[in-house]
């Protein structure tokens, strides 16, 4: 199942880039350092910085926006800082599908990348997470969630699961979220 969603995200990553391939990329080219393990002392301080952020939500300027990327159900949150994106929120919907994307930003980068995946008609459905920290040095730690679900259960049990170790290719979701964050980007930027 998780190998499907992987390729799910980078055929949605391609899909979207190719939407909006008429609309200028923040970074023409994405690299993402090699994923070398778990790194604490670095995670701590994306995770104090991430902290700060939903601290000050009431603070910051609020876009709440319909992009439409798979559906009118579609919704894009974002929070401003002065004039950067520090926060934004996407929540694509789809019949069989719902993924919610949380991209944490500071200094034009993304330094944590959260992502919900509830997969509503396979059985049994199932809730699949990972939670990626990030600086300009690479992934410096990641932590993955799954629960199977019952057939009419929404996925919020998944946030009460203990994360384990990433199964997935931890550098690839760190592409993917570089890649979704291109539309997301995008979507904001229209007046």
């Amino acid at each position: 199942m998780r190998i499907l969603f992987l390729a799910f995200c980078m055929f949605s990553g391609m899909m979207w880039s190719c939407q909006n391939a008429d609309k200028p990329a923040s970074s023409p080219t994405i690299t993402v350092p090699s994923y070398a393990g778990q790194d604490s002392a670095r995670m701590l301080a994306i995770k104090a910085y991430v902290d700060s952020i939903n601290a000050h939500r009431p603070d910051f300027e609020r876009l709440n926006i319909h992009p439409n990327f798979s559906s009118e159900e579609d919704k894009l949150l974002a929070f401003k800082n002065g004039d950067e994106i520090v926060l934004a929120r996407l929540d694509e919907v789809k019949e069989d599908s719902e993924t919610r994307e949380y991209f944490f930003r500071k200094d034009g980068r993304i330094v944590n990348y959260q992502l919900m995946y509830w997969s509503k008609k396979t059985m049994p459905p199932y809730a699949w997470g990972i939670n990626i920290y990030m600086d300009d040095k690479g992934v410096a730690f990641a932590e993955e969630r799954y629960v199977e679900l019952s057939t009419d259960e929404r996925p919020a049990r998944l946030l009460t699961i203990t994360p384990t170790d990433p199964k997935v290719n931890v550098d690839s979701i760190a592409q993917v979220a570089y890649q979704r964050w291109i539309p997301v980007e995008g979507a904001l930027k229209k007046p």
